[in-house]
């Protein structure tokens, strides 16, 4: 028995030493890569930490600054631990970019992330929040080993996903998650329930985390609405879902599936700073786009038509009556807009 329990033991430790520690070579230096994060697989749900990211590239042959092999578009999370010469976007000047390298929470594997974007993939502006020595970021993009002996990013082809636990643009295709969210309203201002700012209509991405009193679809009665808080799945950042009309941007019906406590949601709408300490989205100005992934077969998105007979009677679009561009025919029963004329689809 006690033979037994040795060689278990031996197995074991063999396996942790195989999963957690690697050489690989980075210039005339072998570094012992340790870490107790996650490898990952290098996707946005499940990114590369800075020893994943390294070991990707190991093998990638480099020629000249013209002639090099890269990795495709892939997620690294990990920890500045140090910036560049001129490194800090707000050094970037026109580029707007930043250089700065990563490391993990332990180990020694560091990652130079080069001249990369700004969150959203798009050059820093003035007034925005700049990174720092400690911050936990997450980069997006293409790898390369530069000189066949430093792992790096791609100049010009990679950018920040996320900035400490913020992320997203705001648009259908890379929503906000809560925490870019709460980052978007913190400088809006609130004078009066009458008088206050407002961003325009932007995605959020979240978890629902609470319901409100009376919060529930089911529970708005004829204003078909419900209210709710969204959290993500890291971090403490939460978004009031206020008064939301529910999916395809109408009222709640009698018998459609309901929302509860850890349903992913996609909401569409304006968001504001209520009383300057509450960011939650604006009465009346936002819905439900999806629901655990079911977007209810409205396929609605966000234009800025203003005067909507007047943009539609040239083209072949549909559009709701509240200037929401609809992908192909509508199929769902209501009043549309086709080339400038009213629409009934019974």
């Amino acid at each position: 028995m006690k033979a037994k329990i040795t060689i278990l033991i031996t197995m074991l430790l063999a396996c942790v030493t195989n999963v957690w520690a690697e050489e690989y070579e980075q210039g005339a230096t072998n570094i012992t890569i340790r870490s107790s994060a996650s490898l990952g697989s290098g996707t946005k749900d499940d990114p590369y930490n800075v020893a994943a990211a390294c070991q990707a590239v190991k093998d990638l042959t480099w020629t000249s600054n013209t002639e090099y092999e890269t990795t495709g578009d892939v997620y690294v999370k990990g920890k500045i631990s140090r910036v560049s010469n001129l490194g800090y976007f707000i050094n970037g000047g026109t580029y707007g970019n930043a250089s700065f390298y990563i490391k993990d929470e332990d180990g020694d594997a560091e990652f130079f992330c080069y001249r990369i974007l700004y969150l959203g993939n798009r050059k820093y502006e003035s007034g925005q929040r700049d990174i720092k020595v400690g911050d936990k970021v997450i980069v997006c993009g293409k790898l390369m080993n530069y000189r066949g002996n430093t792992p790096v990013t791609v100049d010009g082809q990679a950018y920040l996903y996320s900035f400490n636990e913020t992320c997203g643009c705001g648009t259908l295709d890379d929503p906000y998650n809560v925490a870019t969210a709460c980052e978007a309203v913190k400088d809006l201002t609130w004078t009066s329930n009458t008088d206050y700012e407002t961003t325009g209509e932007v995605f959020v991405m979240g978890k629902i985390s609470r319901i409100a009193n009376m919060g529930f679809f089911s529970q708005g009665g004829t204003y078909g609405n419900a209210s709710f808080y969204i959290k993500d799945e890291i971090g403490d950042a939460e978004l009031i879902c206020f008064r939301i009309l529910y999916l395809g941007n109408r009222k709640y019906e009698s018998g459609q599936k309901d929302i509860k406590v850890g349903d992913k949601v996609l909401v569409c709408g304006k968001l504001m700073n209520y009383k300057g300490n509450t960011p939650e989205t604006v009465d009346g100005q936002a819905y439900l786009y999806s629901l655990n992934g079911d977007n209810g077969g409205y396929n609605l998105i966000v234009t800025s038509v203003n005067d909507i007979n007047g943009e539609t009677k040239n083209n072949n679009l549909y559009y709701s009556l509240d200037g929401l561009r609809i992908e192909g025919k509508p199929t769902h029963k209501g009043v549309y807009i086709y080339k400038g004329k009213k629409l009934i689809v019974k």
